[in-house]
């Protein structure tokens, strides 16, 4: 089994588990919550590395191709823009 797998049922499992621990609908609102704050540590974490980031595709687009740079430039106003969002 591949690690992929591997995680895959090692997850189903345990949301069984939780679901039949605590009933359907509570562990929905759970998972639902997990789902809310996962995304809201990945948003804060891409902020965070978010110079970082530009710094190293900036000193890329000097070595792409023209579709590349457009690719590259798209991923930076991406970056810029979430930095300026409010939390």
């Amino acid at each position: 089994m591949s690690r992929r797998d591997h995680k895959h049922t090692a997850w189903a499992w345990f949301k069984a588990e939780i679901e039949r621990e605590i009933g359907p609908s509570a562990a929905d609102a759970l998972w639902s919550e997990y789902a809310r704050r996962a995304k809201a540590d990945k948003r804060h974490n891409d902020r965070c590395d978010a110079p970082e980031t530009i710094a190293r595709l900036e000193s890329r687009m000097l070595r792409a191709d023209a579709a590349e740079q457009r690719r590259l430039m798209k991923r930076i106003a991406r970056l810029k823009a979430l930095m300026h969002e409010e939390e």
